[in-house]
């Protein structure tokens, strides 16, 4: 007998949007695989292109285990199914957030224990803390069945419902956090570049101490009251935020300096501040569907089997299919995050060829693509120091 049966979803409206959600879910999982593999056959099958296919693949799977589950008949392989797809998705989904902050703190917030250096630590953490909440999960039916009195039971649901509203929990704040980072960083850009206009064509960057100093899209900005050739720039730094930081003309460290054209450099401008209404605009839709997930969640698992059936299942199901959905946009936000910062080096008018493509990872150059010395970066490590 299945738990939703398919005349209760003309019937009750609840139900009606689980499937509905479901089915969003589904056809956003298909687009973006579709979408990732014709950039992978367009360019090359990179790592991050193979990635973020298996991802937009496991919402595909992830609506197909819901299917069966709640619309056919009940069955031990549907629920061992169900439970591995889902729990695979929610930390997937985890690991992309941190992904995307990673790439964020490299070009823009600069937090030292999110370097790239330090996130082999974090992912690893972020593993065990979903094997102890949800291994039990993993093991149901098939190794211990399913039976409500029983702890391993108790412990697969509750644990599993801790580790989804927590990863629900990191996704609101991350996306607060980079929403008022980025706002702030917009704003600096804007200020800039309306201030000093003609200067917008001329950037550094710098190398010194075997540390780099890379100006993030700021035109450099005279200072009245210095008369010896000394500039004010936003710069990005291993302390923090874009902060204000001075460069001299007279310098004796490695500096290349690279004229842009200024139709070029409208273009780019353009594109960076498109680039940054989109990402918020994204963080903006992913926050709603943090919150939606959450709320569906705990009021699925407060509204148990026996007490309401079709409201038990169909708020979950509504919140299967926006996890869908959370992993779809994610992908997407990931690229133009990626795409943004590969937009910000250019900028910069760092003299080093650009070296990011579509295909998310840097082609291999030959030759020295250096700046003062500097190795381009060999991964997504975009606007990282070495």
């Amino acid at each position: 007998m299945p738990f939703i049966h398919h005349v209760e979803i003309i019937q009750f409206p609840l139900a009606f949007f689980g499937m509905l959600f479901t089915a969003l879910s589904f056809i956003t999982g298909i687009v973006g695989t579709i979408v990732f593999i014709r950039k992978g056959v367009q360019k090359r099958f990179t790592t991050s292109i193979i990635t973020l296919i298996a991802i937009n693949l496991s919402t595909i799977l992830l609506q197909l285990s819901e299917v069966a589950y709640v619309y056919l008949p009940y069955t031990s392989a549907a629920l061992i199914s169900r439970n591995f797809i889902y729990q695979i998705c929610v930390l997937l989904l985890n690991l992309i957030q941190l992904e995307i902050f990673r790439v964020f703190n490299e070009g823009l917030i600069n937090i030292k224990a999110f370097r790239s250096e330090n996130m082999k630590w974090i992912r690893l953490a972020a593993i065990l803390v979903h094997l102890i909440c949800s291994l039990p999960t993993y093991l149901q039916e098939w190794v211990f069945p399913y039976n409500l009195e029983t702890t391993a039971t108790k412990w697969a649901n509750n644990g599993s419902a801790i580790y989804t509203i927590l990863v629900g929990i990191w996704g609101v704040l991350q996306n607060l956090y980079i929403l008022k980072r980025t706002r702030t960083h917009f704003d600096r850009l804007r200020a800039a570049r309306s201030e000093n206009p003609a200067n917008f064509n001329s950037h550094k960057l710098q190398r010194q101490n075997s540390s780099v100093i890379a100006l993030v899209a700021v035109p450099p900005v005279p200072i009245d009251s210095d008369e010896s050739g000394m500039y004010s720039n936003y710069v990005a730094n291993r302390d923090g935020l874009t902060v204000p930081g001075t460069a001299t003309m007279d310098d004796q460290t490695s500096t290349t300096t690279v004229a842009l054209n200024p139709s070029s450099v409208a273009r780019l401008t353009k594109k960076i501040d498109r680039g940054f209404l989109m990402i918020r605009i994204l963080i903006i839709i992913l926050f709603a569907l943090d919150l939606l997930s959450i709320s569906t969640f705990i009021s699925s698992s407060m509204i148990l089997e026996d007490m309401d059936r079709l409201a038990h299942y169909a708020l979950m199901q509504i919140s299967f299919g926006v996890i869908g959905i959370h992993l779809f946009i994610e992908t997407f936000l990931f690229v133009q995050i990626v795409l943004q910062f590969k937009r910000q080096i250019s900028m910069s008018g760092s003299s080093r060829p650009s070296v990011y493509t579509d295909g998310l990872e840097p082609n291999k150059q030959e030759g020295d693509t250096t700046v003062g010395g500097s190795q381009s970066p060999s991964s997504l490590e975009l606007c990282s120091t070495p």
